[in-house]
């Protein structure tokens, strides 16, 4: 999932010398030439389907904004379900998250991605140890993103916070070099 972001040297290392992967049945590339070779596919991305583990940690500072507005911070881990088909990175999975606002939340989050773009949005579902419900919505690209939060606190009620983060998708980077390390190129 985010947090499947592609950070920028990983797109930039894509974009060099992309591996090469499966055609769509009927596409120009996937037909072989008179001669018999396969040709290459034209741009830095081509078809890759897959679905495997995916795993994101976040990082971020922030405000929160209601009957006492105060600076806070987050750490983030989600692990889940990674789509890929190519450029898409799709993902979902569970949280936990810790803040000093609530020291223990855990989540559902649902993340959609662009590798070729970098660009990247989540919307999820919290629940802080104190069954207080929240929800989230955040965007980014490459590995910097901006997150909002509605929710309760203990002590504080209910409010809005604004975070600056960094997501590290490690899910879609694993699964970039080794889709890169198993494939040859012709």
């Amino acid at each position: 999932m985010r947090s499947v972001a592609a950070p920028a040297a990983l797109g930039a290392l894509l974009v060099a010398s992309p591996p090469a992967r499966a055609q769509s049945v009927g596409s120009p590339s996937a037909s072989a030439p008179a001669g018999g070779a396969a040709q290459r596919p034209a741009g830095p991305f081509v078809l890759d389907q897959a679905t495997t583990w995916d795993l994101d940690v976040e990082g971020g500072v922030g405000r929160y904004f209601g009957s006492s507005d105060r600076w806070t911070g987050l750490v983030r881990g989600r692990a889940g379900i990674l789509f890929v088909r190519d450029p898409r990175y799709d993902s979902v999975g569970v949280s936990f998250e810790y803040s000093s606002l609530a020291k223990a939340t855990f989540g559902v989050e649902v993340e959609i991605a662009r590798i070729d773009a970098g660009f990247w949005a989540q919307a999820g579902a919290l629940l802080d140890v104190s069954a207080r419900p929240g929800g989230l919505l955040s965007g980014g690209w490459s590995i910097l993103g901006l997150e909002a939060q509605v929710r309760s606190f203990a002590g504080l009620g209910l409010g809005v916070t604004v975070f600056a983060k960094v997501s590290v998708p490690i899910g879609v980077v694993a699964h970039v070099l080794g889709a890169r390390g198993s494939k040859s190129t012709p």
